[in-house]
């Protein structure tokens, strides 16, 4: 029988919760009511004064726009007061009852959007009358005009904007000029509904917390089903004010997988802890939402990351990293890894009239031959002679392709673009992906299509990992997908091509080493390695438990074991070993057959070379605390403000790496000791993964290529007898993503430095237990099972 004390503290906290929370969500949503000011009447009154729209198109909240409440100038653009447009074909039209004259005109808007009237008799043509230009300062601002003698019956506003984000606050149109003029609604500083969502969203994550709390099979089933309920309240609340702001704002999904790793920590302590008491459907069903929200989170819940500025529209589709990665594999016998940036803008002075040499002259662009930048004065003769090493067919082929990326970029981003550092992916990874874009063109189809293998693969992998290792291992592993911030840097990698091919290939590598598939294991991973070069270490390490055996048997004994104990241990790496040769035989060879070793590991050799002699703002691992400078950073803040001249940073870098060349030696050492004994008899899948967490160590690695941290619940078993260790790793991970919430807004040197230190913490503390784990194991043991 359950303690009665017990039991009423429970119940106590579950009606006190609900009853603060349904509070609280009231008194929130009760201070948003829509409120209609008063309106004078007469022939200075203003004809829209509480008029609804007989027909609206693209808006949200159009009813703000004449309710007689404006916004403070330089409120933000979004707020209760506002009414939001789409980016494309928004309009709005009145009916003003009776054909009426026109002569003054009040528009309150978003600043650096334009707006147009316009008006009708019999809502079939409309004639222009009014157009309120983008202005200055920032925020919300008005716009007047006087003096018109536009008639008819029907009024239709319509919108431009200068980005994607266009509101207006107020609209009033006179017969004539009010005495006062301009007209002074009665103004108030609008409340941002982010903050709203804000709100729900923190509830909602303690709602599931509550719910986890009460997820006890000794309760009663009806305080189980309050429990239920109050998650479900809350997620309704959640969706609702995500409405009112929609799309989200990456701060706001920043959030939300804060609220998620916090939730997951939550679950995984009271599943660990109270294992013989937690309802374990409960903590699955929670895993499961968690993980949903975190997947989905990641594709933006279904809303395009990108803007098509040619069709002012939302557009799925990476274009940033598609406009280097599409013409590099298409065109690689021409463009190699040094031409895709000079293409880029011979295609643009030809395809582009209104723009010119001296137009873009101080454009600044990235060498890819020195990894420098300059600026398109500097490079002319380069951007002359690219085009000769196209046929003129092809070169006509690259333009056609090109064109649709600055149309759907725009011109600005599109040359903004020229700074990144150009296409990185391995001689493999481009002759696969060959075969994708060798005979398509580029446009939004095409490349969304090819985008959607990313996401298909991804959730064959989980499906996969939910077989291999359960069901609660692939929801963790899904969550910290979803969770970590380090494939963020203004969006992430979601639709762009094969982004993530390296990493399914870790999975099923570790599936089917799990499984005992040796040598599809040790080919799949090898071919993980050749897409890009990181899990290559994980493939070293397959080989550290069967060398760990080896040796203890040698000091044992002081002779090699007999035949068939060596055929017992060392066939499984036998097998793998053989695969992973053969796999990196072969797809060695294709690109030097189709481009030649020259044109294709030797170019790649040399561009990686160069990459990584560069210090980077946003790379995340020892090298990166290494070099990083405090001081140098504030100096780096001044400058950007333009209060200092010029400091050559990559030098100031370099100085402060080589004075802590010592410590970052010991450091990598000491990663790779414990690294190296935390391996010691385990399975070779284990040992992979152990690998995994010196990928920082040894590389400079890019912080999106930190996500395959998802893959590293996997290190251990959850199984009864070892949950322990498991829920160790996985706590550690979640607090990882946990913490990098609180870096997200700072200066992106800090943001990853701090994010650095956070790492290679959370691997200490993931190795730390391993080790002691090694260490009672006795020598001579056969391999671990977890």
């Amino acid at each position: 029988m359950m303690n009665s004390k017990i039991t009423s503290r429970r119940l106590l906290l579950g009606f006190s919760t609900l009853l603060i929370w349904a509070v609280s969500v009231f008194a929130l949503m009760s201070c948003h009511k829509e409120q209609i000011a008063s309106t004078p009447k007469g022939d200075g009154a203003n004809l829209l004064a509480g008029l609804r729209p007989i027909h609206s198109r693209g808006v949200r909240h159009a009813e703000r726009i004449t309710d007689g409440i404006g916004s403070v100038n330089g409120d933000f653009w979004r707020t209760d007061l506002t009414a939001i447009f789409e980016p494309k074909n928004a309009e709005l039209i009145y009916d003003l009852g009776e054909v009426t004259t026109i002569r003054s005109v009040y528009l309150h808007a978003d600043n650096n959007d334009s707006f147009t009237l316009s008006i009708s008799d019999s809502r079939e043509r409309f004639s222009n009358f009014f157009s309120a230009p983008a202005t200055t300062p920032a925020g919300m601002q008005p716009r007047t005009g006087q003096g018109l003698n536009a008639r008819g019956r029907y009024l239709r506003l319509t919108a431009r904007g200068g980005d994607a984000f266009i509101s207006v606050g107020e609209l009033m149109v006179y017969k004539d000029k009010p005495k006062i003029w301009p007209p002074k609604p009665r103004r108030e500083r609008g409340v941002d509904p982010a903050v709203l969502l804000q709100i729900t969203m923190v509830a909602f994550g303690a709602a599931l917390l509550i719910f986890v709390a009460l997820n006890d099979r000794r309760l009663p089933r009806w305080l189980y089903a309050i429990g239920a309920l109050m998650p479900a309240a809350a997620g309704i609340a959640l969706i609702i004010s995500a409405r009112e702001i929609w799309p989200l704002e990456l701060s706001h999904i920043s959030l939300l997988r804060a609220v998620i790793a916090a939730v997951t920590i939550g679950a995984l302590l009271r599943a660990l802890i109270f294992r013989s008491h937690t309802d374990t459907r409960g903590t699955t069903c929670v895993l499961a939402v968690l993980a949903l929200l975190g997947f989905t989170g990641f594709y933006n819940f279904g809303h395009p990351q990108f803007f098509n500025h040619k069709e002012k529209r939302g557009m799925y589709v990476h274009v940033y990293d598609m406009r280097v990665y599409f013409p590099v594999v298409k065109y690689f016998e021409e463009l190699r890894f040094d031409g895709v940036y000079l293409a880029s803008v011979a295609a643009l002075l030809e395809d582009e009239p209104g723009v010119t040499r001296s137009s873009i002259a101080d454009v600044e662009l990235r060498d890819l031959r020195t990894n420098a930048i300059v600026r398109v004065r500097d490079v002319r003769d380069e951007i002359d002679r690219i085009k000769t090493r196209f046929t003129p067919e092809r070169w006509a082929e690259f333009k056609q392709d090109m064109r649709w990326f600055w149309e759907s970029m725009g011109t600005n981003h599109y040359l903004g673009s020229l700074r990144d550092h150009g296409g990185n992916a391995t001689p493999v990874w481009i002759f696969l992906v060959r075969g994708l874009f060798a005979h398509v063109r580029a446009d939004e189809t095409n490349l969304f299509l090819t985008g959607c293998l990313d996401p298909v693969l991804l959730i064959i992998l989980f499906i996969v990992i939910g077989r291999t290792f359960g069901l609660r291992s692939a929801l963790v592993c899904i969550i910290v997908f979803g969770a970590t911030d380090f494939p963020m840097l203004g969006s992430n990698w979601a639709f762009a091509t094969l982004r993530f091919d390296w990493k399914v290939a870790l999975g099923f590598g570790v599936c089917a080493l799990k499984t005992e598939r040796w040598a599809l294991g040790g080919a799949v991973m090898a071919g993980a390695g050749l897409l890009r070069a990181f899990p290559a270490l994980g493939c070293v390490f397959m080989v550290v438990p069967a060398l760990f055996w080896l040796a203890e048997q040698l000091i044992t004994y002081k002779k090699l074991p007999p035949r068939a104990s060596l055929k017992r241990e060392l066939q499984p790496l036998f097998r793998s070993a053989v695969a992973a040769l053969i796999c990196v035989a072969v797809l060695v060879l294709l690109p030097i057959s189709f481009f030649s070793f020259s044109g294709s590991w030797g170019v790649w050799i040399d561009k990686i070379t160069l990459h990584s002699a560069k210090w980077n703002v946003n790379h995340v691992g020892l090298r990166t605390l290494a070099a990083y400078n405090p001081d140098l950073v504030a100096r780096k803040v001044i400058q950007k403000q333009a209060a200092e001249p010029w400091i050559n940073w990559q030098k100031t870098q370099t100085d402060t790496f080589y004075s802590r060349l010592p410590i970052y030696l010991g450091v990598m050492a000491l990663f790779t000791l414990l690294a190296l004994l935390a391996a010691r008899r385990v399975r070779p899948d284990q040992a992979a993964l152990i690998g995994l967490l010196l990928i920082p160590i040894y590389f400079y690695p890019a912080n999106y290529y930190l996500h395959y941290i998802f893959l590293l619940p996997l290190m251990t078993d959850d199984k009864r007898n070892n949950s322990w260790l498991w829920g160790w790793n996985s706590l550690c991970l979640l607090l990882l993503c946990f913490f990098q919430y609180f870096t997200i807004d700072k200066w992106t040197d800090e943001r990853f430095t701090d994010q650095s230190w956070m790492l290679l913490a959370c691997y200490l503390a993931m190795l730390a237990p391993l080790c002691k784990r090694s260490l009672e194991r006795k020598p001579n043991a056969p391999v671990l099972e977890d």
